[in-house]
């Protein structure tokens, strides 16, 4: 049988044009390979979103400091980053940082509370 170029395709032998059995373009087709089960289904993603919007416009309402701190330790657009980090970045003793991360943290719950999702 010729072989083609491109993708390999099933044989009569069941073995794919790189010779290994089961391995073959078509043979994962058939098993339904690239329907890959970790995809978020649509509800998911739309609840993802809705969270998402929610917690931005929660943490709009924070002080400026306050977003950056909540932002930078929990990873939310920043890098993931040590306490003592973020407030070097923001020329503040370590204890400060502490107590206006607490402050915030305080103030997200209760906004996410009014928002519903507490």
């Amino acid at each position: 049988m010729p072989k083609r170029r491109g993708l390999p395709y099933r044989c009569s032998s069941n073995r794919s044009s790189s010779g290994l059995r089961g391995q073959g373009y078509l043979d994962r087709a058939n098993t339904g390979e690239f329907l890959s089960p970790n995809l978020p289904r649509a509800d998911q993603v739309l609840e993802r979103e809705s969270i998402r919007t929610s917690l931005k416009t929660v943490l709009d309402q924070l002080t400026p400091h306050e977003e950056l701190i909540i932002r930078s330790r929990f990873g939310l657009d920043h890098p993931l980053q040590a306490l003592e980090d973020v407030a070097k970045k923001l020329g503040v003793s370590l204890t400060q940082a502490r107590q206006t991360e607490a402050e915030a943290l305080t103030k997200l719950r209760v906004l996410m509370d009014r928002s519903g999702y507490g």
